[in-house]
Parts: structure tokens; C-alpha cells; sequence
């Protein structure tokens, strides 16, 4: 299974109201309009969100630049909150590891 299409059944999830833009552009729509959107600017972002997830690490690649905010950071925050969180279903594989 290639990255992007890890990162499509990572975010999978009705509960996921906000979009997500992926390193390299694809964009996975909202399931509700005008929401916010994350973009991951690399692939190892997706290693943040192997459980257990770590805010400290998320923190720092959001100050590194590798996770931006597009559109209304309050709106995010509380569309966070409603996801059920990553949807792994298996291990991730080795190579998304940080």
C-alpha cells in the first residue's frame, strides 16, 4: 500500500468533518462543507497519529511547518474533537515510522 493511499484510509471516517490536503496535493474533502482544512506537508506526519498519539509531537511538527492550518484554527480544534481519531485497523507499516 503506497502513502497516499494510507493516508485516505486514515482519515476515513464520517466523524471527520475537516478536509485534509496531503503532501502531495490530493485533497480529502470534509464530509460537511466550508470546514477547515489540515495540510500535511510530508508523509511522516502520518507516523504522529500511530497510536499512542503524542500532542508534544504533533506540536512540534505543526511549529516545523509540516502541519498547517487552512482556514478557521477555532473551527478545527472543534472538529478534532467530534473524529473518532485515526482509523489504522492494522499496524501501520514499518516505512511510516518515524
Amino acid at each position: 500500500m503506497n502513502l497516499t493511499s494510507l493516508a485516505s484510509r486514515v482519515f476515513d471516517d464520517p466523524s471527520r468533518t475537516f478536509g485534509v490536503t496531503l503532501w502531495n496535493g490530493q485533497s480529502l474533502p470534509p464530509t460537511s462543507p466550508t470546514r477547515p482544512q489540515v495540510v500535511l506537508g510530508s508523509p511522516r506526519v502520518l507516523a504522529l497519529l500511530i497510536p499512542p498519539v503524542s500532542e508534544w509531537r504533533l506540536a512540534e511538527a505543526f511549529a516545523r511547518g509540516e502541519i498547517e492550518v487552512a482556514g478557521n484554527l477555532v473551527e478545527l480544534v472543534e472538529a478534532l474533537g467530534r473524529w473518532s481519531g485515526p482509523r489504522w485497523g492494522v499496524a501501520a507499516p514499518p516505512a511510516v515510522r518515524a
